[in-house]
C-alpha cells in the first residue's frame, strides 16, 4: 500500500522579528512534524487511524465498530486502521497505539467513536493521549472531535427517522 504525503505548506522563509518564535514552536512539535517542516514539499508519513469506542460487557456489542473500522480500512485512506475500547472489551487503546507504533505509524489519528461527550470523552482521552505522547514522543498524535459531532448526525437521524415514518 501507497504512503499518503503529509503536506506542509511553505509560505517562504521566516520575517526576522518571528525566526526565534517559529524555531521555539517547532522543537515542541514530535519528530515526525518537525521532520515533515524540514522538507519544502512535505515528506512521506505512515498514518494510522484508531477508531476508540466505549465497550460493554455484551460479547456481540462491539459488530458497529468494527465494520466501520473494515470499511474505514477498505477506503486505503490509511495505511493502519484499528479499533479500541477504552473499558471491558480488548483490545484496550495502550495495546493499539503501541501495535500501531510496532507497525512504523508516524502520524496517528484517534476518532473517538461516542455520541456524547461524557466523562470517557472529557476526562479518560485527554489523560490516555497526554500519556502516549510522553511515551511516542516522536510519534504525531492527534484527536479528532468526537464521532457524535459530526454535522452529517441531523442527516443520520433524519434518515433513521424517516424509515419509520
Amino acid at each position: 500500500m501507497q504512503t499518503r504525503p503529509f503536506f506542509i505548506i511553505d509560505s517562504g522563509p521566516a520575517p526576522p522579528d518571528r525566526r526565534d518564535k517559529l524555531h521555539s514552536e517547532l522543537t515542541f512539535l514530535p519528530a515526525c512534524a518537525r521532520k515533515a517542516l524540514s522538507f519544502p514539499h512535505g515528506v512521506w508519513m505512515k498514518k494510522a487511524v484508531i477508531l476508540l469506542g466505549h465497550g460493554s460487557r455484551n460479547v456481540d456489542a462491539d459488530g458497529t465498530i468494527r465494520r466501520v473500522a473494515s470499511e474505514v480500512k477498505g477506503s486505503g485512506g490509511f495505511e493502519i486502521v484499528a479499533y479500541a475500547f477504552l473499558q471491558y472489551m480488548k483490545p484496550g487503546p495502550d495495546e493499539v497505539l503501541e501495535q500501531c507504533v510496532k507497525e512504523g505509524a508516524e502520524m496517528i489519528v484517534v476518532v473517538p467513536f461516542f455520541l456524547q461527550p461524557g466523562a470517557h470523552v472529557t476526562k479518560d482521552l485527554p489523560a490516555l493521549i497526554e500519556k502516549a505522547r510522553m511515551q511516542y514522543p516522536d510519534v504525531g498524535i492527534t484527536v479528532t472531535e468526537l464521532v457524535g459531532s459530526h454535522p452529517l448526525m441531523t442527516d443520520i437521524v433524519l434518515e433513521l427517522a424517516k424509515k419509520h415514518n
